[in-house]
């Protein structure tokens, strides 16, 4: 660009922009001038702001926000694979330290479903901003629903097993009421059991169980039991001190497990199966949750809770028969108290269920504390859980099959003797 300069003489003088400020002689009469600066426009003004700001950012040294954009995507894709790593740590100690420590005790029988929660809002984040971070945020969901929520696929019914004398069982805990409209005649025309085991089995239930004429029936304390076959002996655990725990010397701790042992006639042989009802952990957890933090109550229920489990085991022990456990143990499988009374038997939804197979309802908790469990010569087919019956709880029903036992050496010396001594 170029100034116009005129002298005083008349002459126009055009001078380049550079030499702004400089000394200028005119031709004509000899006078000796200073060129002007220009003045600066609006425009001008504006870029030359913007370079010199861009200038500064590229010369400063202060560090940038986390929340500029670009910086946003990469703390996104560190938050993903952090939580990967906090839910795998959070799924090792619910599995290590479950009924062990008090974080993890109400880990287990909260709704672990919630979750799921930071990460529904984390794949929303990685879909807007950086979806590499997806891959992290599936696998913590696929840890959450998987060792931590129960999520089963039920893979291992299909191993072949041996063959033999096929059994339903049903156990549902009744909550004190009459299992719904149709009572327990429904039940069973829908489900068509071999064996019915009841807890918190109340009037009118058991007068309608005492009215069952097709079936073999039993009730002692607050449990029921039906079977489509004999039963041949029925004994209770001796539970005088967990009584005197729960009654005459009451802390508030619990103590009220019942377990009723029956050897069954099955055209496969003699069965033991044990129905039970272990005590609740909500006695030890209401003060915790009710905003006092009484941990002392909750420890003292957990250790009468696996006192009580390692009795009723016990007690299933002292038969040498083909075992069936089934009930509402009020622990789940992730319980190290579940793991070391029962962990040895098969878990009947563990091994074949599909899916969470929650049986408890409280409002927004869901749980799975009621279990068949089979111990060796039974297998477990198919596992579901049944509809609303009127209950906080859900029936659950497994199909079983029940091998026949073999036949001992002593039995198979006698066979062979007879054998030989009528070909003689």
């Amino acid at each position: 660009m170029t100034i116009a300069i005129r002298c005083p003489c008349g002459k126009a003088i055009d001078v380049s922009e550079k030499h702004a400020g400089m000394k200028i002689k005119c031709r004509q009469c000899g006078l000796i001038m200073i060129v002007p600066t220009p003045a600066m426009t609006v425009t001008r003004r504006i870029v030359r702001w913007i370079h010199m700001r861009r200038a500064a950012r590229r010369l400063s040294v202060k560090p940038r926000s986390i929340f500029a954009p670009g910086r946003r995507e990469v703390m996104l894709g560190y938050l993903a694979w952090a939580t990967l790593a906090a839910t795998s740590i959070l799924a090792l100690l619910m599995w290590q330290y479950g009924d062990v420590w008090w974080t993890m005790t109400l880990l287990l029988f909260m709704g672990r479903w919630v979750l799921l929660l930071p990460l529904a809002a984390l794949a929303v984040a990685a879909v807007m901003l950086r979806r590499r971070a997806l891959v992290p945020i599936a696998l913590s969901a696929i840890v959450v629903g998987g060792p931590i929520m129960g999520f089963r696929v039920g893979w291992q019914r299909l191993l072949p097993h041996d063959a033999g004398v096929h059994l339903r069982v049903v156990s549902v805990n009744a909550d004190e009421h009459e299992l719904g409209p149709g009572g327990l005649s429904e039940l069973i025309e829908r489900e068509q059991p071999d064996l019915l085991a009841v807890q918190e089995c109340r009037e009118p239930l058991i007068s309608e169980i005492d009215g069952t004429r097709t079936r073999y029936h039993h009730h002692a304390g607050n449990l029921c039991f039906l079977s489509r076959y004999p039963i041949t002996d029925s004994t209770a655990m001796d539970r005088s001190v967990l009584a005197r725990i729960h009654g005459q010397y009451d802390t508030g701790i619990g103590g009220a497990g019942y377990v009723v042992r029956y050897t069954v006639q099955t055209p496969s042989g003699a069965v033991n199966v044990t129905n039970l009802h272990l005590e609740t952990p909500r006695k030890g957890l209401e003060d915790l949750l009710s905003g006092s933090f009484d941990l002392n109550k909750l420890r003292e229920n957990t250790m009468l809770r696996g006192i009580e489990s390692e009795l009723a085991r016990q007690f299933v022990n002292q038969s040498a028969l083909p075992a069936i456990v089934l009930g509402d143990f009020n622990t789940p499988v992730e319980s190290q108290i579940f793991q070391r009374s029962w962990g040895d038997l098969t878990d009947a939804f563990s091994h074949a269920g599909f899916g969470l197979g929650m049986t408890k309802f409280n409002g927004w908790i869901r749980a799975r504390i009621d279990h068949v469990l089979a111990g060796p010569g039974v297998y477990v087919d198919r596992v579901r859980v049944g509809g609303d019956v009127d209950s906080d709880h859900r029936p659950l029903i497994v199909d079983l099959t029940i091998a026949p036992k073999p036949a001992t050496t002593a039995s198979r010396m006698a066979l062979t003797k007879f054998l030989k001594f009528a070909s003689q």
